[in-house]
């Protein structure tokens, strides 16, 4: 068993790493990642102490080092090319207790291109693997994810902090720590967020839509938690960059106009007000389909062939939803 950190109220400023974890009814033992803020670089070559790089295809190009922030380490992982692109990281085993509830958090940043995907990935947590995807942000973001890791779990654990594409992330004050929250009461403190389209006509935008925005429905679940306790935040994720989108009540507001041909994403996240952390996101693909790719009549009796500007054939994913 780890020891815990209790909180006192004399303690509560010079404790601050702890003490939200304490208001939200639950305490933290120690970090079980090491050299989570990469400050250590005993033999200067750039990969922290404690962790090992790992560049994954073989032949994919790509940076993994460690960079200065303001005055002190963060590390830097990003693509050079797409080709043999699989994931740029550093990794470290971890020692955890089967049938224990653990809080992840870490602070990070990316590139500003809608096309960013990366995650810090565990092991030995689950059946196979637990990915805590990220969502592209323009400056540093807390984010914090708290789940259970199965009792019958024997596999060895480790992290896996990493990228995927070409679109820099920048990550630093890593943190895995065992709680006291009861397993059977983990949604307490993990909200969980979905997102749908209001209907068929907003997901997959077909030419000549008289429709001004795409609606989609954003669902919550809080397990009893009070919803003015989060806020939620919308983007529509592009080529282009990252547009905000209007946030209505329970919808995300998108106008049809700053949709452009193609795929693109809407990007959902949910913060905590109290210390504006990121606890929870989702997302999903819009279809656009410009006039051209469209070739006779359209009879959905029949199979409709869809072909891009190319004229090579091609399947929306929204026709799903028709």
């Amino acid at each position: 068993m780890l020891p815990f950190k209790s909180i006192k109220p004399a303690a509560v400023l010079c404790l601050a790493a702890i003490t939200l974890a304490a208001f939200a009814g639950y305490r933290t033992g120690e970090n079980l990642v090491k050299n989570g803020g990469f400050e250590l670089d005993s033999d200067r070559d750039g990969v922290p102490d404690q962790w090992t790089r790992n560049i994954q295809m073989p032949g994919a190009k790509a940076e993994v080092v460690l960079e200065k922030d303001k005055g002190g380490n963060c590390l830097k992982s990003v693509f050079l090319s797409p080709q043999f692109m699989l994931q740029a990281r550093v990794f470290q085993e971890l020692e955890i207790v089967p049938g224990k509830v653990y809080e992840l958090s870490f602070r990070y940043r990316t590139g500003t291109q809608g096309n960013f995907k990366g995650d810090i990935l565990l092991t030995g947590t689950g059946p196979i693997y637990r990915s805590i995807q990220h969502e592209p942000v323009a400056g540093w973001t807390r984010a914090k994810r708290i789940f259970a890791v199965p009792a019958w779990t024997k596999d060895k654990a480790a992290i896996y902090v990493q990228n995927r594409s070409t679109v820099p992330v920048w990550y630093d004050d890593v943190k895995l720590c065992e709680t006291d929250i009861d397993p059977k009461t983990v949604l307490r403190f993990q909200p969980e967020i979905a997102v749908q389209p209001v209907s068929s006509d907003d997901q997959l935008l077909m030419p000549g839509g008289t429709q001004k925005n795409a609606e989609f429905q954003i669902r919550l679940n809080l397990s009893g938690n009070d919803a003015g306790n989060y806020r939620t935040a919308a983007r529509l994720l592009t080529g282009r960059g990252i547009l905000p989108c209007e946030i209505s009540g329970e919808r995300a507001i998108v106008p049809r106009s700053a949709i452009p041909d193609g795929t693109s994403t809407l990007s959902i996240l949910l913060f905590d007000r109290a210390d504006d952390t990121l606890v929870a996101s989702t997302r999903i693909e819009i279809e656009k389909i410009p006039p051209e790719m469209l070739k006779g009549d359209l009879d959905l009796r029949k199979a409709a062939v869809f072909r891009d500007r190319d004229g090579k054939p091609f399947f929306p994913i929204g026709m799903y939803g028709l």
